[in-house]
């Protein structure tokens, strides 16, 4: 019996001796060798940043907790933004959500979740729109956005709702494409 045992602690000492053999020589990195990521890009954190337009001028501001670029799909993906669009003549417009993401080559930012506009005006006693919707994609060059999502639009005498929208943020336009609700208050 006590040879039957040694019999066995040596053939699994040898398998385990061959196990380590075959992983040294195929899966063990090499010293030397450089591992590479699956893409090239950067993280920042507390960012904020700014889009020009081709006069220099600061169109759009972004601030976020955390920023991370994927260089090789131009695409910044951000946490927690806060969107700040800038009219020279119209009023601004502050954007936030919980993730955005920033199509450097379309120039667009886009919103896949719940995302909530504000128009600060500069008029004195004019009241700010606010909007609110789950998913919006936006071109600051032109102050214009598009969802096809819900869409819900509060204004001083008014209340819209309905899915899918074209917004022209610079003459506070709003198109609702489907199911269109509206509600006046006196």
């Amino acid at each position: 019996m006590e040879n039957h045992s040694l019999k066995t602690l040596i053939f699994f000492a040898i398998l385990a001796l061959i196990s380590y053999a075959v992983w040294q020589r195929y899966f063990k990195a090499e010293e030397n060798e450089e591992i590479e990521p699956f893409t090239k890009g950067y993280a920042l954190e507390g960012v904020e940043m700014d889009i020009t337009n081709e006069l220099g001028m600061v169109t759009t501001r972004i601030s976020s907790p955390s920023m991370v670029y994927y260089e090789d799909q131009s695409v910044l993906h951000m946490k927690e933004p806060q969107v700040l669009m800038y009219s020279a003549e119209d009023d601004d417009w502050q954007f936030t959500a919980p993730t955005g993401e920033y199509h450097e080559e379309k120039k667009m930012l886009v919103f896949e979740q719940e995302v909530n506009l504000t128009s600060l005006p500069k008029a004195e006693g004019v009241t700010p729109i606010h909007i609110v919707t789950s998913g919006l994609s936006v071109l600051p060059d032109n102050n214009t956005a598009t969802t096809e999502n819900d869409i819900a639009i509060d204004q001083a005498e008014m209340r819209m709702s309905g899915n899918g929208a074209l917004i022209n943020l610079n003459l506070q336009e709003f198109r609702i494409k489907r199911n269109v609700k509206a509600e006046f208050i006196p």
